[in-house]
């Protein structure tokens, strides 16, 4: 059975405050190989080290780097927000009786 799987939001993160991986791995003194796996979603067991070097470092909350996916969410964001686009479209073209049109 499918749970789902846990997000890293490490490259976005990174993204919006502008720092490079070669410079939080320096800093934090990080493998760049084992980061490299934490920016790919490729780790099954988490470090607490780490999560807490880069929420440490970051200046953010677990929650902020850590993200849940449903297994539905899993394999697209583009694919959900075109789901969730279809729903909206089919409830705006329901009529008040409940017909479509």
């Amino acid at each position: 059975m499918d749970y789902g799987n846990l997000h890293l939001r490490i490259n976005e993160i990174l993204q919006e405050k502008g720092i490079s991986k070669n410079k939080i791995c320096k800093e934090l003194d990080i493998p760049r190989t084992n980061f490299n796996k934490y920016c790919r979603d490729g780790v099954t067991r988490f470090d607490t080290g780490m999560i807490c070097k880069l929420c440490w470092y970051l200046g953010i909350e677990v929650g902020e780097l850590i993200v849940y996916m449903p297994p539905y969410e899993k394999s697209s964001c583009v694919q959900m927000d075109a789901g969730r686009k279809q729903q909206r479209d089919r409830s705006t073209n329901t009529r008040e009786d409940g017909k479509e049109g």
